[in-house]
């Protein structure tokens, strides 16, 4: 299970700390609410700390594509549905690439981490996300 928790930043940006089930890391995720946040995700970024990252968060769910075009670092990414159960999870995308990733259904966030993280912790499909505020 993958648990999501809100804080405040000083920071323009809110963080969201992320904490996985039996892994003693926490993730730091930026958190893209607006069209531009969404639109900008990750791209021109040359690194990303191994406990940083971004979690995309739509009011209501929407089938979403994401492609790494001006992503200039490899990431995994884990797409969750409402009820912040995981349905889709793509490892080791390619930097630049056009390539829509995305599940064909509905899903309400998405996390963007360091290639090679899900692996790591052993993140799977059917997990389950909570976010709070």
């Amino acid at each position: 299970m993958v648990l999501l928790l809100l804080c405040s930043s000083a920071l323009a940006s809110e963080i969201m700390k992320v904490s996985v089930s039996g892994v003693d890391r926490i993730f730091h995720l930026e958190a893209a609410f607006s069209e531009e946040e969404k639109l900008n995700g990750l791209m021109h970024r040359t690194k990303l700390d191994n406990s940083d990252g971004m979690i995309f968060i739509y009011n209501e769910p929407e089938t979403v594509k994401m492609w790494m075009k001006n992503t200039l670092i490899p990431l995994d990414m884990i797409f969750a549905d409402r009820k912040g159960r995981i349905v889709y999870i793509r490892e080791k995308t390619v930097p630049l690439s056009l390539e829509k990733i995305g599940p064909d259904i509905p899903v309400s966030y998405i996390i963007e981490l360091n290639a090679g993280e899900v692996e790591k912790h052993r993140i799977r499909i059917a997990d389950t996300i909570t976010v709070e505020r």
